[in-house]
This record gives structure tokens, C-alpha cells and sequence, in this order.
């Protein structure tokens, strides 16, 4: 046992510990080291959710990425479509079918739209260039079929009157406006049409 040097120094105090020390009991050390355990699990799994959510980043990055590159590529190909001569015009009114109409009447109702009632609506078909009927099929990566699938939803739900809206999804929503194929319209309540980019692709035969 450690005596103290100088007992005179510190008469209030015993001669058995050094100045300063206290006893520490066995029960607080056992409590301390299990808060450091459950401290070193929570750690353990925060770090376990960072690298989830990084994974998870990285996993929208990608797709983001692919998006993106699907965008160009559907971009390339319509553009190359817009590029020929139209082979057909037609018309309607929003809840009706599509019906044939002349080249100079889609030009009168795009030149002056007030001439007709709100709802009244024109459109020119294109036919695919000859090099595009393979590379529509071939090349185009899973995910811009997707897009065009998601399209055609949004084309269906908006026909249908009885269909309660577009069940696509918003983050869909977001994303075909990103790549220019929807137009936001309204923003309360939020409403979206279909671009002239948008029925392009619609339009375009795609072998899946």
C-alpha cells in the first residue's frame, strides 16, 4: 500500500491514497464500459446506414446518368425524324380520335388558333427515316424503353375521362419533363401535357 510522504500536509485526509485519488467502485466502471458498448453499436450502425444511403446515391446517380443518355439518344433519333417531310396531318378536339385532315388546314389552325374553339388541336406525322427502323429497336437501351412505355401510360390515363388521373408516378412525372417529353402546365393543381417531343416518340415505331 502507497503512504502518503507528507501526512502533516493534508491532516483532513488519510494516509492510505494520495492527495487527489478517490475510490472508483466496481458498479460505475461497469456502467461506464456498457455505455461505451452500446455507444460503439450505435456508431457501428450509423456507419452501416451511411454506406447504405451511399449505395443507394450511387444507384440514382447511375440511373440518373442513364436517363440523361437516353434523353440525347431519343433526342437524336426525333430530331432525325423531324427532319423529314411530314406524310400526314390530322385533328380534333381534345376528347375525340384523331381524324384525318389537310396540310392546309393543320397551317391554318397553327397559324391562327383563335379561330377555333379552345380544345381544337392539329399535328403532323412523320414517317422514320429508312436508317432509323433498325436502330430504333436495336440500340435503344432498356431504360429509354421504359420512358416510352411511361409515356404511353401518361397517354392512356389522359384519354380516358374515367381514369382518375396519371398513375406514373410523380418522380415519373419529374422526370419526362426533365427530358422535354411533358410540358408542366399548371403547378396548383399540378397538371402536365404531352410536348410535340412527346407525341414524336408516341408516334415513332418502336420494335420492343
Amino acid at each position: 500500500m502507497i503512504r502518503c510522504q507528507q501526512p502533516n500536509a493534508h491532516p483532513d485526509r488519510c494516509s492510505c491514497s494520495p492527495a487527489g485519488t478517490e475510490q472508483v467502485s466496481s458498479a460505475w466502471l461497469a456502467q461506464l464500459r456498457e455505455e461505451y458498448r452500446q455507444y460503439a453499436e450505435e456508431c457501428e450502425r450509423l456507419r452501416g446506414e451511411l454506406q447504405h444511403r451511399d449505395k443507394l446515391l450511387a444507384e440514382m446517380q447511375a440511373a440518373w446518368d442513364t436517363a440523361l443518355e437516353a434523353g440525347k439518344l431519343m433526342n437524336a433519333q426525333l430530331t432525325a425524324i423531324r427532319e423529314q417531310e411530314p406524310v400526314a396531318w390530322q385533328s380534333r378536339f381534345t376528347d375525340e380520335e384523331w381524324a384525318k385532315c389537310s396540310r392546309g388546314h393543320f397551317d391554318w389552325v397553327k397559324r391562327e388558333p383563335e379561330a377555333f374553339p379552345g380544345g381544337y388541336e392539329a399535328r403532323e406525322l412523320y414517317a422514320l427515316p429508312p436508317q432509323q427502323l433498325g436502330a430504333i429497336g436495336t440500340h435503344w437501351p432498356p431504360f429509354a424503353k421504359k420512358v416510352l412505355a411511361k409515356m404511353r401510360r401518361f397517354y392512356s390515363c389522359a384519354e380516358d375521362p374515367g381514369s382518375g388521373g396519371v398513375d406514373i408516378g410523380r418522380h415519373w412525372l419529374d422526370l419526362l419533363t426533365q427530358l422535354e417529353l411533358l410540358n408542366r402546365v399548371q403547378r396548383s393543381p399540378a397538371l402536365w401535357e404531352i410536348s410535340q417531343q412527346g407525341e414524336d416518340l408516341l408516334h415513332a415505331e418502336v420494335n420492343e
